[in-house]
């Protein structure tokens, strides 16, 4: 197969062998950033046990870690924007060049919040590296952009398995929460990169980076404390997600280091609701607990998380969430007279799928977890139950929430559009003839004639229009000033067709041209072609 047979292979999203050979290069290469990421928060917070610091260093290390913050996000404003939603609003954006320092940034800076006692949590970060992973990729070998999101959402689907050793769910986050939409061409790299991460995982460590205790011997719950488990799960994610969206509406000035007091001065009376709490959840999840500190935790948790979102504190919080449901599932364990650690792990999964609105991530996560596929229909009830609740009480996702609350909303009937899955190639009209400006007769028979007018600009007519209009042109006549052609804009030939149908539609060309590396000229898109087909 030719170079560009293949390219165009790729550019029709039709080259699964390769595809699916990138994936599990993403896939491996996204296990080791996470394994190193985690090994760093490990590190940096080594003596986190937050309940052995002294009231005053609770008090005082959350308020110097968000003042260091600050700092850092004033002096790097251009690369302030971090975690799951920047991911999901650059790839729906769909930017020339994807911004890596700002997943460096994230690598750096989410350990030292976590150390000095942040609410919040790791995920939402090492979703991010793997998804800049996956576009950093896509951008160095020079792949048709309309790879792009496939192999972002490889990239974030490797991060979710390698910390929680769930292949399953973590396809399933990439595919509902990132990418947004369920492609059979994205399948198969998407599985591959989950799959790679969670065995070299599995082979560098031994057990997921986040460990939960073995369920597998556990008995199904009872289908009636289930529906109550569903209902306070819907209840506490839309009140998670109220809490988030009313406090960026009211942002004051310096929101990151008064989210700073505000876990400090928590932390000092509750310190579990520091950190990620994982070490919190754990315990949860082996014994049972008392129902006022349940309660507590559950109520300071919600409150301290939503607020630091809320005033704009970049971190993760989908650890919180899941240590909310499993703080909620506890409680519904104790009310049924005999604490069941499964109502806590479908808890953990019912609040993160209603804030994330994430139905099939969240209960392919129970079944993982558990290893027990008995659980798929409770947790579909309690999942199903949350999210419709959630949807009554007016919430969606919370990433799109936040991205429409600060004026950048998504349109996703655009940015899901087909033609985001095709590349230049699966268009292009190769059978072109390019010509001197200035006219010397015809030139060998093509389908379409172009000529050039300026640095970045030309002009071209189909075979025959270009002939009958040639007629009573004199040798040497200026073609840019005798004949109007229709004009062409130059682009990349990495773009994908929804981006060639924007920019000449942006700027009032009729179509697009694009030229090989050493300079020749590839080929022409109409845009008409585009309208014609897609529209």
């Amino acid at each position: 197969m030719s170079f560009f047979a293949f390219r165009r292979r790729l550019s029709q999203g039709d080259e699964f062998v390769f595809q699916t050979l990138i994936g599990l290069v993403i896939g491996m290469a996204v296990a080791v950033i996470v394994m190193m990421f985690h090994e760093l928060i490990d590190v940096a917070a080594s003596a986190s046990q937050f309940e052995d610091w002294p009231w005053w260093q609770r008090l005082l290390l959350p308020i110097a870690g968000a003042i260091a913050c600050y700092a850092l996000l004033q002096r790097h404003q251009n690369r302030a924007q971090l975690g799951v939603g920047h991911v999901i609003e650059t790839l729906h954006r769909a930017p020339r060049h994807w911004p890596v320092t700002n997943a460096i940034l994230q690598f750096l800076l989410t350990p030292v919040l976590l150390a000095s006692g942040q609410s919040g949590g790791r995920e939402g970060p090492a979703v991010h590296l793997g998804a800049t992973f996956g576009a950093w990729m896509t951008e160095r070998m020079h792949l048709p952009r309309n790879n792009l999101r496939v192999f972002v959402g490889a990239g974030a689907a490797a991060a979710i398995s390698s910390t929680f050793g769930t292949p399953l769910a973590g396809v399933a986050f990439a595919m509902e929460v990132v990418v947004m939409e369920y492609t059979v061409a994205g399948f198969l790299p998407i599985i591959a990169a989950a799959v790679a991460a969670s065995w070299l995982i599995g082979i560098l460590v031994g057990a997921p980076l986040v460990s939960i205790p073995d369920l597998s011997s556990m008995q199904s719950p009872d289908l009636g404390w289930v529906l109550v488990l569903g209902l306070g799960s819907g209840l506490i994610s839309a009140a998670f997600n109220w809490v988030v969206r009313t406090t960026a509406q009211h942002r004051p000035r310096f929101g990151v280091i008064w989210a700073g007091v505000i876990c400090g001065a928590v932390g000092v009376f509750v310190p579990d609701v520091m950190g990620d709490g994982f070490y919190v959840l754990g315990d949860l999840l082996a014994t049972p607990s008392v129902w006022q500190l349940l309660v507590l935790l559950l109520v300071c948790k919600l409150l301290v998380t939503g607020l630091s979102l809320g005033l704009g504190m970049p971190i993760g919080f989908i650890g919180p969430l899941l240590l909310m449901g499993a703080a909620w599932g506890a409680l519904v364990g104790l009310a049924s007279g005999a604490p069941d650690p499964l109502l806590t792990l479908i808890g953990m999964t019912a609040v993160m799928g209603g804030a994330l609105f994430a139905p099939l991530a969240a209960v392919l996560a129970v079944i993982e977890l558990s290893q027990q596929t008995d659980l798929i229909l409770p947790a579909m009830t309690a999942v199903a139950i949350a999210i419709l609740l959630h949807r009554l009480l007016g919430q969606e996702g919370l990433f799109v929430h936040q991205l429409a609350d600060a004026g950048r909303p998504l349109a996703l009937h655009r940015s899901n559009h087909p033609m985001h899955h095709l590349g230049v190639d699966a268009a292009i009209r190769n059978n072109v003839v390019q010509i001197n400006r200035r006219f010397n007769g015809l030139p060998k028979p093509a389908d379409v004639v172009v000529w050039g007018v300026g640095r970045r600009q030309m002009r071209a007519m189909e075979w025959l229009e270009f002939v009958k209009a040639s007629n009573e042109l004199a040798p040497g006549s200026d073609l840019a000033t005798v004949i109007q052609g229709h004009t062409l804009e130059r682009m990349h030939n990495d773009a994908t067709l929804a981006e060639v149908w924007a920019h000449t539609r942006a700027s009032h060309a009729q179509g697009a041209y694009f030229r090989h590396p050493n300079g020749r000229l590839n080929g022409i898109i109409w845009r008409t072609q585009l309208e014609d087909q897609f529209q």
